[in-house]
């Protein structure tokens, strides 16, 4: 599975809208990868991955290097802090393919018109197959392999709507969210909230939804399947990445980072709860 590429025309919106040329670009981007290369706790990026990276945040800030520079640091000082995440990411374990039937989440496979990418999670509605904090954490293990696909490859998107589909959510299942659960998804940015598909067309195009919600994709469970294989079949690169973090013996003592922020992409949270 992969996401069609932005369009020529929405490449030119988003340029237009971010207000900077390739020029511009590859200066920002030279100027933090020399800022990369001058500090000691920073994993070492070969050059054309740091360069992807470094473009992807670019746009996520829109331009500005101060939080470009602020958003790598917490994306590898949060590899250091959570390594039980991190370091044992292999998208083959039994309890990260157990979770795909329990917890659905992948990427549509068009971007908005604006582009912007369209990320679906729900939960099986079937009791039978409750989530517990083991999902939840093999969840987490999914997500960030993709997220490395998306930084790695370097594609050109404007941010992410999360598309949370509550219908299948129990009370039951609150008692298995772990507090960063609920700040990954607090930190996505404004929430909307959608009783029917019609107010939810008006963001995202019907023809780009799952089957599920009226659209002309594969069912929300064919997609979260195929998405497993794809992240499986770059398992390889995907466990190497897992290993570049911070080493905070190395951190100089006028550099401090809170991890204030999980991921260098702005988005917005949608919420669909269909009666």
């Amino acid at each position: 599975m992969s996401i069609v590429p932005i369009t020529e025309e929405q490449r030119k919106q988003l340029i237009e809208d971010i207000s900077y040329d390739d020029a511009q670009m590859q200066s920002k981007i030279q100027q933090v990868k020399e800022w990369m290369k001058k500090q000691p706790h920073l994993p070492q990026l070969p050059d054309e991955m740091s360069e992807k990276i470094i473009f992807t945040i670019l746009l996520g800030t829109k331009m500005s290097t101060e939080r470009t520079k602020y958003k790598l640091d917490t994306f590898y000082a949060m590899r250091h802090q959570f390594p039980e995440i991190f370091l044992n990411i292999d998208p083959t374990l039994k309890d990260v393919r157990d979770s795909v039937d329990k917890i659905r989440y992948f990427p549509l496979s068009e971007m908005t018109d604006d582009g912007n990418i369209v990320i679906v999670l729900s939960f099986n509605p079937d009791k039978s197959r409750k989530c517990t904090t083991k999902d939840i954490k093999a969840l987490f293990k999914r997500t960030v392999a993709l997220n490395d696909i998306w930084f790695q490859r370097g594609e050109l998107f404007r941010g992410q709507y999360v598309l949370f589909d509550t219908s299948g959510l129990s009370a039951s299942h609150l008692t298995e969210l772990p507090w960063l659960f609920m700040r990954k998804f607090a930190a996505f940015g404004q929430i909307q909230i959608f009783h029917n598909y019609g107010d939810l067309y008006k963001y995202i195009p019907q023809r780009i939804l799952p089957a599920d919600y009226g659209g002309d994709g594969l069912t929300v469970e064919e997609s979260s399947r195929a998405w497993q294989k794809t992240i499986e079949s770059v398992r390889e690169s995907v466990i190497e990445e897992g290993k570049r973090m911070t080493d905070e013996s190395k951190r100089p003592s006028d550099s401090v980072n809170d991890c204030g922020q999980i991921f260098g992409v702005n988005g917005t949270f949608i919420k669909l709860n269909i009666d």
